[in-house]
């Protein structure tokens, strides 16, 4: 009895060695993994964890007694070593999933933003580029709602455009972006697009056409004969704003240019 219950010991002692090792040695395992494996490399997490786990489980329970008890015994314990490990793979890959797909949705709302900015006006390839970065979206996430995702990039997008008109001092084609076509009762630009950012998208197109048709109106009084002094220009000026013919942020924008 007393060598029966010694070899029992020895085995149940070897036994929780070999799961202690087989766990140290499955954390060792993970870090490295995790370290050569990030991203969309990490895809094949969850089938390479198998693999080693199916490997390792054998090689660590090769030194324990061959009989049916042990046996049994090391399944169940292994088993349990596996199972975590399948856990924390499954998790891990997952998360890097993720990590990859909001990676490459950044790059390619950053490349579509960049091109609506740089093809402002033109529409033909503006709306390529909008098919064209859904389509790729769409595919990225095939199971997720973007709804929203495209309303806010729409609206960054509406901004962008918007915003390089300016940048141009193309004003009758920001404000066609902006309220749309005048002859078209059904057009109504960017201004449901923008939503919200609305009011402030257009405070800095009513500023430039402002600008624009102060530069235009002082440009027509600087081309009157030299003779004709700064005095009599802004007496111009004065006669225009007392006729209530043009804005008076205009009339104040074109003394600034003759000044």
């Amino acid at each position: 009895d007393t060598l029966l219950k010694e070899e029992e010991q020895k085995q149940a002692t070897d036994l929780v060695n070999a799961q202690n090792d087989y766990s140290t040695a499955t954390l060792e395992y993970e870090n490295k993994y995790k370290l050569e494996h990030e991203g969309q490399d990490a895809r094949n997490t969850v089938a390479d964890y198998e693999a080693w786990h199916k490997e390792k489980s054998a090689e660590y329970g090769a030194g324990l007694p061959d009989n049916p008890r042990m046996t049994a015994m090391w399944a169940k314990s292994s088993s349990q070593v596996a199972f975590g490990g399948a856990s924390r793979g499954t998790q891990y890959s997952y998360q890097q999933e993720q990590v990859f797909k909001k990676d490459e949705s950044g790059k390619m709302t950053t490349l579509y933003l960049r091109q609506a900015a740089m093809n402002y006006d033109k529409p033909d390839v503006l709306n390529r580029a909008t098919a064209t970065w859904k389509t790729k979206m769409q595919a990225l996430y095939p199971d997720r709602d973007l709804t929203a995702v495209f309303a806010d990039t729409e609206k960054k997008m509406a901004t962008a455009t918007i915003q390089s008109g300016i940048h141009e001092r193309d004003i009758d084609y920001v404000e066609l972006l902006l309220y749309g076509n005048p002859d078209d009762p059904k057009d109504k630009g960017y201004q449901s697009i923008l939503a919200d950012a609305f009011p402030a998208v257009q405070g800095r197109v009513k500023d430039l056409r402002v600008d624009v048709d102060a530069k235009n109106y002082t440009d027509e009084i600087a081309t009157m004969p030299d003779l004709i002094s700064k005095e009599d220009k802004n007496a111009v000026l004065d006669k225009m704003a007392k006729g209530d013919r043009y804005e008076q942020d205009t009339i104040k924008a074109g003394r600034q240019y003759i000044s």
